[in-house]
Formats: structure tokens, sequence, C-alpha cells
């Protein structure tokens, strides 16, 4: 299946970048350009199946997703690559890395997911602090829903960060941000892999 992406014109090592959990290839680029800057890296931003530009061509499962990623990389890269991920394309990343070796160079994994499914998670209660009253100032009134359900601390700087990418002097190119916009205001991303799904150990 094809997979959209983006990619800086720069020469130098391949660095694929897989986007966290129900977001596009605008926001993963907004995530990690800036940490990216002086590397000389040729970075990759590729939607993930059923995400952003990207058809629906597999099943909605975290293994017909990866599988899906390594073909495409397979395809289109071909040398070992360096992969970079937050979440849940960090979670991706590692599965790659552990089901192909062969073409996984380095790893960089932000907060990644080790088990993703609910169900599965032993996890501490901890109650949640009371959000700040002005914590989404400064956001579009239609990103208000998805800004509440996506950040677990309320703070006007993850607003901020999440938003600006959609400003008019953001990062973002035309298109990239209309697709970031769809992202961030649409309820869920059009397919998604299922709460039971995983990635199979190797």
């Amino acid at each position: 299946m094809d997979i959209a992406f983006d990619e800086s014109g720069r020469s130098g090592p391949v660095v694929v970048c897989l986007p966290m959990f129900g977001m596009t290839r605008a926001a993963t680029a907004a995530a990690f350009t800036p940490a990216f800057a002086g590397a000389g890296l040729r970075e990759v931003y590729p939607d993930l199946p059923g995400h952003g530009d990207s058809p629906a061509g597999c099943p909605a499962a975290s293994q017909a997703v990866l599988d899906a990623v390594c073909a495409w990389l397979d395809r289109h890269v071909g040398a070992p690559v360096l992969l970079a991920g937050a979440s849940y394309g960090a979670y991706l990343a590692a599965g790659i890395a552990r089901q192909r070796p062969e073409i996984v160079r380095g790893l960089l994994l932000v907060c990644p997911g080790v088990k993703m499914s609910r169900g599965s998670r032993n996890l501490p209660e901890i109650e949640a602090t009371e959000a700040p009253t002005d914590w989404l100032d400064g956001a579009p009134p239609n990103y208000a829903h998805t800004l509440t359900r996506l950040w677990a601390t309320a703070h006007r700087l993850s607003s901020r960060r999440c938003s600006r990418p959609c400003n008019p002097a953001g990062p973002a190119t035309r298109s990239s941000k209309k697709s970031y916009e769809g992202a961030l205001t649409s309820r869920f991303p059009t397919r998604m892999p299922t709460s039971s799904s995983a990635v199979r150990s190797p």
C-alpha cells in the first residue's frame, strides 16, 4: 500500500519519524524537527495507514500497521534507517527493531508505549489535578475537545505547542496544516488499531 510522507531536502542519514497515536505527519514534524535541527539528517515523516493522507489499506491492528510500515520501508528506503517515534510511534519503532533488526540502524524512543491495550496495564491510581481555567487560552476553540482528551497535564504551554503548527507563522506547510487541523478537530482518526491488538514478540 502507498503511505503518504514528507521529507526534508537535506542529504545525510535517513531518520524515519513515526507518529503518535491518532496523529498525522504534520504533528510528528512539529515535535521532532526542532530536535533534529543541525544534525545533518534527512528526516522522513510518514502518515500511518488510515491517518492523514494514507489510505486504510490494512486491518486496524498494530501488527498489521507494523507490517505495512516495514513493507513501505523496504520499498522506499532500502538501507538500514534510524527510527524515531513518540508514544505509539515509539511502540511501533521498537516492534520493527525486534522483528526486522536488519533494517534498523538506531532508535530514538520518546515516552514509548509498552503495553498499549488498557486492559493489560497495571498502573497506580493517580488523582488528576484540577486544570487551570486559562489553560486553553490562545488555542483555537475547535481544538478544545481534542486537547482536553489528549493531554494528561493541562497547561497553557501544552496547548500552545499543540496549536503552533496551524498558526500562520507555524512550521508546517499549507497541506500539512490542513492534515494536522483535521487530526485535531476529529474526535477519532479514520482507522485505529483495536484495543486488543498488539505487536507480537519475536
